[in-house]
């Protein structure tokens, strides 16, 4: 489970979520510089890992957060993945008002067969229900911004 303390802490370290574009990060976790053992540290225990064609991911905190490394480099983080059933609700925004008050404008990419819209800037991506006003999230990707 959260290690609320250890989470709490990165959280209020990174408050403004480093809004640089090229470092974009969620709670102390930064795409790219991270390690899966600094996700282990915040975020407690790996619930899941799963294989895949070029990588692997780890599952936390009841499998709402998903940590992603590449062949390439199997122990920084390329991605992280935050579901919005995220059990902290304080650190997860709830619409797609609330990530472009915390993270700025988000460009429209694209619209899915799933009713999923996805927004993206450079090292942020925020999927949200089509259908709604206002648009509920349903994940956060971050990835490096390069």
């Amino acid at each position: 489970m959260l290690d609320k303390d250890k989470f709490e802490n990165k959280s209020e370290e990174k408050s403004t979520a480093s809004i640089r574009p090229q470092e974009f990060s969620w709670h102390g976790l930064v795409p790219g510089k991270s390690t899966v053992s600094e996700a282990i540290e915040i975020l407690g225990t790996v619930e899941q890992e799963v294989e895949f064609a070029n990588g692997k991911w780890f599952e936390f905190v009841n499998q709402t957060v998903q940590v992603i490394v590449l062949d390439d480099d199997m122990t920084r983080i390329a991605k992280i993945r935050v579901l919005a059933d995220f059990p902290e609700k304080q650190f997860m925004p709830t619409t797609l008002d609330e990530v472009e008050q915390i993270y700025g404008p988000f460009q429209q990419t694209q619209i899915d067969e799933f009713a999923v819209i996805t927004y993206e800037r450079p090292g942020l991506r925020v999927a949200c229900r089509l259908f709604g006003n206002p648009q509920l999230v349903k994940w956060l990707e971050f990835y490096p911004a390069c």
